[in-house]
């Protein structure tokens, strides 16, 4: 049974690897996804030139840097002190977090040239047991047992036996590896053991308090060069991560252009597209920028909900010399502005069909194109007269599926307004495509579900049907026209998926794939710290948590001892000692934790701290230690 399942494992992962075109040496993709830090190799046929690389999860690109390839061993790097940030060279300013299936391109504009998929392998612990330092792990088993290594690495390793910085170990028999330890590695089912012998107490003193990794490659080529590396690293801080670098990976795109200003009037359109996995809008930012003199701006700022989507601002009386800052709110981060500069205040606004209108026939076309000397239209489809307060805020041609009557206006930015302009129009030929909508997601929040998706254009669209499987059995639908959708009456602790439709008239589309799996609801889990010690070039925080796979994050106390809402920027994840068999926390504290930061990026000593977990779980406050660590 056990030689069986090997082959079939290793079948498959050999088919999966072929389908990628995976880099040849020199050229290489090295990824850390605890940093979120991916360093290029090679690429020297490019030398001088920019190369794209991309991040991409469930084919929706999530992070992008642009650089130039350097025509040395290393191209470039991303997300490293020093190097490249996420954004660099593209709109997609977000550092993203990088996680176990996400792709990994290489691209020189639109062709693709190296793609890598981050592996699925971890660290779970590390043990002593006299000169004997055992390792336990987490392995796929799609991935190849020979394409595995397990590093100690230490610069003080040099001076002792061992005569170099690190110790490493691959699966085989224990057994000498280099001078100074035996080391090796056992793999069974998806658990990994590796062992490490150390000659002396003072060696292995030395490496227990190292950093430890996990690296993962996707082939080893016919010279034994390793291509396609995933490194994961054992207790480094959790991502996203970046000393330098835009630190949210839900950072919104505010490439926007859905808003209007006419006079002292702003109006938005407040269901905007973020980027993928974003966090839903929870409001909107707007600033007034004055300049008062050469050296000084006054910012006048107003904040509203995520249901406000137009506001008069006759108080600041809005002039030609201001700008207008306008972001997105989401979970308190605010988005990068969407910058507008006032020109023309009393410009004479005028709007334009494409293709023109006739008062006596209808137009047969597949599509209108509205424009304006002033770029601001309102339209509508329903025959009603559009305004600040009806209708749609025009950003695209308007696709025709059906005969329909269209109405415009355009505003100029000192609030005059153009005639109302309308027009009849049907398709030339109707190919009805029924298609169901795209980039469904589903979001946890405390106690609900929010269900979102991209809006079809094609106005016979008139409800939309949200379809709720658990363990792939159908088990209702609703039918809404609302988006996001909150759903709070499901069933706790029970896996969902969710697919979509949308009702074109009276036909309905396509079923839409179904989305991953998730847990409802949001389980909470319970932290407690242990200990917490600091010294001025060392910050260890450790204890334990009744779930794994969670993102935990120290947080600053208040001077009553409450949770304050400044946080340390500090981050670690969960490792595993146990697991239940459903899935679901244990009532024990099967897990543990252990953050550390080290060197220059140790903070000044906090005092006292808590801990919350990215499942909603907040441990007890605790005082920190300020002693020697050992």
């Amino acid at each position: 049974m056990f030689k069986t399942i090997l082959i079939t494992n290793l079948y498959l992962s050999f088919n999966f690897i072929n389908a990628l075109l995976l880099p040849a040496f020199p050229n290489n993709i090295v990824c850390f996804p605890e940093r979120d830090f991916c360093s290029i190799d090679g690429y020297i046929d490019y030398a001088g030139q920019e190369l794209t690389l991309n991040v991409v999860k469930d084919n929706i690109l999530i992070g992008s840097a642009k650089g130039l390839v350097s025509g040395t061993d290393v191209a470039f790097e991303v997300n490293h002190p020093g190097a490249l940030c996420w954004g660099d060279g593209t709109n997609l300013k977000v550092t993203p977090n990088i996680e176990i299936g996400n792709k990994i391109e290489i691209k020189k504009d639109a062709l693709l040239l190296s793609e890598i998929i981050i592996q699925n392998g971890y660290i779970i612990k590390k043990e002593r047991n006299g000169n004997q330092i055992i390792v336990t792990g987490f392995i796929d088993d799609n991935i190849n047992p020979s394409n595995i290594e397990v590093r100690i690495v230490n610069g003080d390793l040099k001076t002792t036996s061992v005569g170099r910085r690190d110790a490493r170990a691959v699966v085989g028999p224990v057994g000498p590896v280099s001078t100074g330890y035996l080391s090796g590695a056992t793999i069974i089912g998806t658990q990994l053991i590796a062992i490490f012998e150390f000659t002396d107490s003072i060696t292995t003193d030395i490496a227990f308090v190292s950093s430890y990794s996990l690296s993962m490659w996707e082939k080893t080529d016919t010279a034994g060069n390793r291509l396609g590396i995933t490194i994961s690293e054992f207790g480094e801080v959790g991502g996203p991560w970046s000393l330098q670098c835009p630190p949210y990976a839900n950072f919104i795109n505010t490439n926007l252009k859905k808003m209007i200003i006419a006079g002292q009037i702003l109006k938005w359109d407040n269901n905007i597209q973020l980027l993928p996995g974003s966090e839903p809008i929870t409001g909107f930012n707007a600033h007034v920028v004055r300049n008062l003199d050469l050296n000084t701006n006054e910012i006048i700022g107003y904040r509203f909900s995520n249901t406000i989507n137009k506001y008069d601002f006759s108080k600041v009386n809005i002039a030609l010399t201001d700008k207008i800052e306008f972001r997105v709110i989401t979970n308190n981060k605010l988005s990068d502005p969407l910058i507008i500069e006032l020109n023309n205040l009393n410009e004479n606004p005028s709007v334009i069909f494409t293709p023109q209108p006739d008062s006596t026939i209808i137009i047969n076309t597949n599509d209108v194109i509205l424009s304006s000397n002033t770029g601001q239209i309102i339209y509508t489809l329903d025959g009603t007269d559009p305004n600040l307060d009806n209708g749609i805020i025009y950003t695209d041609s308007i696709i025709i599926t059906k005969e329909v009557l269209i109405k415009a206006i355009s505003y100029s930015y000192g609030g005059k307004k153009s005639d109302i302009i309308s027009g009849k129009y049907e398709p030339n030929v109707i190919v009805k495509q029924y298609l169901p909508p795209t980039n469904l997601k589903v979001i946890e929040q405390s106690n609900s579900l929010s269900i979102s998706w991209t809006y079809i254009n094609d106005i016979t669209i008139n409800l939309y049907k949200i379809n709720i499987y658990s363990n792939n059995v159908f088990i209702s639908s609703i039918d809404t026209t609302i988006n996001p959708l909150i759903i709070t009456n499901l069933i706790p602790n029970v896996l969902y998926t969710f697919s979509i439709l949308a009702r074109y008239d009276t036909i309905w589309s396509s079923e839409s794939a179904k989305t991953p799996s998730i847990l409802f609801p949001k389980l909470v889990d319970n932290i407690i710290i242990t200990t917490a010690k600091w010294k001025s070039t060392d910050f260890r925080v450790s204890g334990t948590s009744s779930m794994p796979n969670v993102i935990l994050t120290i947080y600053l106390t208040n001077a009553d001892n409450t949770i304050s809402t400044q946080t340390l920027n500090i981050r670690g994840t969960l490792t595993p000692i146990s697991s239940s068999s459903s899935g679901l926390p244990d009532i024990a504290n099967n897990y543990i934790f252990n953050i550390r930061v080290t060197k220059n990026q140790v903070p000044p000593n906090p005092g006292k701290i808590f801990v919350k977990s990215s499942k909603r779980g907040i441990s007890n406050l605790i005082t920190i230690k300020n002693i020697i660590i050992l």
